[in-house]
């Protein structure tokens, strides 16, 4: 920017300078008049091709101090969701083999897996294993299931002030775009078991899945009568 800002306004003063000195060349001799006013037009070039650095280095320095910022929040707003759903809920890169996560339920704690993920209609069919680590019975269970596409690729730092700008814009839009569901199991959890349950997420296909979030409760816990 600072390259292009100085080209256009060098020009400019080139342009204006170089006019002048055809005009007084033209016009009348190189008398000693005409030197001091030759050597004042180049003072005054020399002076505001200056002024035109120092305001290019100030308007550098704020751009580049706006990405350092924004690259901060970014990376804040993803430690703060990953911080805020610690346990609550888990979340999966289905590009990944990522294993288990725990999930605490107000009834004590699960399991959950996303163990498979197949195109389904406009979006996707998610495959998840949930295991009860209780000693009870779970029943009236709920799923909150939350997905989003794949997070925009964030430009390198050679990037244009333009190209900065669409990825911001394009990162607002995705962290807008998640989308959610409630899911009611018509099973229970067995108790030290693992419980399969199938779920469609729709509009966005497995190859521009980003991630899937799966937060759940239970209603009820069923115990073993005492003998």
């Amino acid at each position: 920017m600072r390259t292009d800002i100085s080209a256009r306004l060098s020009g400019v003063g080139t342009i204006t300078f170089v006019a002048s000195l055809a005009s007084l060349v033209a016009c009348q001799p190189l008398n000693d008049e005409t030197t001091a006013k030759l050597h004042a037009d180049i003072a005054t070039l020399n002076t505001r091709l200056g002024e035109l650095d120092a305001l290019s280095a100030r308007v550098g320095a704020l751009e580049a101090s706006q990405d350092v910022q924004q690259n901060t929040i970014r990376r804040l707003l993803s430690q703060a969701r990953r911080d805020a759903i610690q346990y609550v809920a888990a979340e999966f890169n289905p590009a990944a083999d990522e294993g288990f996560q725990r999930v605490d339920t107000s009834l004590g704690t699960t399991l959950v897996v996303l163990d498979d993920v197949q195109p389904f209609a406009d979006g996707s069919r998610i495959e998840l294993h949930i295991g009860n680590m209780t000693n009870g019975n779970l029943a009236k269970v709920t799923l909150k299931v939350m997905w989003n596409s794949k997070e925009p690729v964030e430009p390198p730092e050679t990037a244009t002030a333009d190209e900065r700008a669409a990825y911001d814009e394009a990162f607002v839009k995705w962290l807008e775009g998640e989308r959610s569901k409630d899911v009611e199991l018509t099973q229970s959890l067995s108790r030290g078991a693992w419980t399969v349950v199938t779920t469609n997420v729709p509009g966005v296909p497995p190859d521009e899945l980003g991630y899937v979030r799966i937060a759940l409760d239970a209603g009820q816990v069923s115990l073993t009568n005492p003998r």
